[in-house]
């Protein structure tokens, strides 16, 4: 067994992206800016919202027009959290 350290936030969106999910909505904030850098290189789509309410509200409208899965994110662990 590999004893690999990995961001929590890298795991979380590797998951995302092999359960189908392709899209995360979200309000940016200073808590998860670091997270977003991670967006693309798992494969998924930042769609932004100005605050929550439009970000829970709008994430079935998108899924239904786009014909995808998606997920709401508004506040992401710190960097320093690790698996391993």
């Amino acid at each position: 067994m590999t004893n690999k350290s990995i961001q929590i936030v890298e795991y979380l969106f590797t998951r995302l992206y092999e359960l189908g999910i392709r899209a995360v909505h979200g309000v940016p904030g200073d808590y998860n800016l670091v997270a977003l850098d991670y967006l693309e290189k798992n494969g998924l789509r930042w769609v932004g919202d100005a605050n929550e309410l439009n970000a829970g509200n709008g994430q079935p409208t998108f899924m239904l027009l786009c014909d995808l899965i998606g997920a709401n994110i508004i506040k992401a662990m710190p960097q320093t959290d690790t698996l391993e």
